[in-house]
C-alpha cells in the first residue's frame, strides 16, 4: 500500500513538473557538478544528442493527371519516424532563482514522424509518365540521453577564455557580442548550446570538446 501511494505521488511530480512532457531531472546545478579526482578535472551533467544517419531511395514519380491508371498507386513514405527527445523547460512560472537556468528542468517531449505522400507508378514498362524522384530518409541510431561530460571549472572561466570561445563562435558564423561586463550571459549560453548541437556535441557548459572542437587551448 504504501508503496502504491509512493508512486502515485512521484507520478503526480512528473505531471506538474512539465505537463505533456515527461519529466527528467533538474538543469545544471551546481550539485550536477563533481571534480574528478585528478587536479583541475571538473564535470558536469550533460545532454548527449541522438545520432541519425541517412539513406537515399528513389521512387518513379508520376508525373500524369490520370490517378485512377491501374499502373500507380498512391505511396506514403517515412522520411523521419516518431522519436522523443530531451528539452529544458521552465516548469514553474514563480521560479525565481538567482540563475535563470537553476528554474529549468529536463523534459522528455514527443515529436511524431514525417511523411511526403507520392504517386508512384508500380510498371515502369507499362507507363512511362514518370520521373525519378529521390528521397531522403532521416534514421535516428541512438535517442538522447544525460551523462557526466567534462568541462572547463568555473574557476578557470577567465574573461580571456571568454573573449576566444566568443571569437571561435563569430568566426564560425554565430552571432555573439562578448564583454567582461555582460560575461557568460543568457545570449552567450544560447549561442553556445546553438553550435554544441549543430556539431552532435554534449550539451551543457564549456565543455572539453566544445573547445576541442574550435581549436581552443586552455
Amino acid at each position: 500500500m504504501l508503496k502504491s501511494n509512493f508512486l502515485v505521488f512521484v507520478l503526480a511530480l512528473f505531471i506538474i513538473s512539465c505537463g505533456t512532457f515527461t519529466s527528467y531531472n533538474s538543469s545544471f546545478s551546481p550539485q550536477d557538478r563533481i571534480i574528478d579526482t585528478k587536479p583541475g578535472k571538473c564535470y558536469a551533467k550533460g545532454l548527449i544528442p541522438g545520432k541519425f544517419e541517412y539513406e537515399y531511395i528513389s521512387i518513379p514519380n508520376y508525373t500524369g493527371t490520370d490517378f485512377n491508371n491501374p499502373y500507380i498507386k498512391e505511396e506514403s513514405f517515412e522520411i523521419e519516424a516518431p522519436y522523443t527527445h530531451w528539452v529544458k523547460i521552465k516548469a514553474d512560472q514563480n521560479c525565481r532563482a538567482p540563475k535563470p537556468d537553476d528554474c529549468l528542468v529536463w523534459c522528455l517531449k514527443e515529436e511524431p514522424g514525417k511523411y511526403l505522400d507520392r504517386y508512384v507508378v508500380t510498371d515502369t514498362i507499362m507507363m512511362k509518365e514518370f520521373q525519378l524522384e529521390e528521397i531522403e530518409l532521416k534514421i535516428r541510431i541512438s535517442s538522447s540521453f544525460t551523462d557526466w561530460i567534462e568541462v572547463v571549472c568555473e574557476y578557470n572561466i577567465t574573461d580571456e577564455l571568454l573573449n576566444r570561445l566568443a571569437y571561435a563562435l563569430t568566426e564560425n558564423g554565430y552571432e555573439i557580442v562578448y564583454s567582461p561586463e555582460i560575461g557568460f550571459d543568457q545570449d552567450f549560453k544560447r549561442v553556445l548550446t546553438e553550435f554544441q548541437q549543430d556539431n552532435e556535441l554534449g550539451i551543457g557548459g564549456i565543455s572539453k570538446e566544445t573547445l576541442d572542437l574550435l581549436e581552443i587551448e586552455y
